[in-house]
């Protein structure tokens, strides 16, 4: 029938069979669904818990809404990341911008590790101004990513939220 493939079948009758298909994928997309605020010269965890994130999907309970500043790894192995986001605000020539992932290796008790880190400089005022970070990361079961926006002294700056695809965190296990 339809979402059957044919298995072979080793053992003493051997032969095939048909099976039904499973999925195997592991992986989860959030999005920020209201703009966050940028706090100037301070460190600010993007998708915090004031920003009503939303699972477009997650199938391993990476995202946990009564935590909902990490991205926890609930099933060991490498894993594609990628972060898109959008700042707005009233920039100023010399005023630049970073976004940077924090891999909390071990869960709570373990270091912390920059893997990602991008600074925006030169940024325009007054429209939506697109980074976005990729990486490959192997993690165990319990570590965790936080992303972190920091503002160098403009004190105007907006993380968007999810009009456009403005702010979209996804991760995927490749192996």
């Amino acid at each position: 029938t339809n979402g059957q493939f044919l298995q072979a079948q080793s053992g003493e009758g051997g032969g095939l069979t048909w099976a039904a298909a499973t999925s195997t994928f592991i992986g989860c997309r959030i999005t920020n669904s209201s703009s966050q605020s940028i706090t100037s010269s301070g460190e600010d965890i993007v998708f915090a818990g004031t920003n009503s994130e939303t699972e477009m999907y997650d199938t391993d309970n990476m995202w946990s809404s009564s935590n909902t500043t990490r991205l926890t790894f609930t099933t060991a192995g490498k894993y594609f990341v990628n972060l898109n986001y959008a700042w707005s605000g009233s920039f100023g020539t010399a005023t630049k911008h970073d976004v940077y992932c924090v891999h909390r290796i071990g869960g709570g008790s373990g270091a912390n590790k920059t893997v990602a880190r991008v600074t925006d400089g030169s940024l325009q005022s007054g429209i939506e101004n697109h980074g976005s970070m990729s990486f490959i990361i192997q993690a165990t079961a319990g570590d965790y990513l936080r992303f972190v926006a920091v503002d160098n002294g403009n004190n105007n700056s907006t993380i968007m939220s999810d009009n456009d695809s403005a702010t979209i965190l996804q991760a995927y296990k490749i192996d």
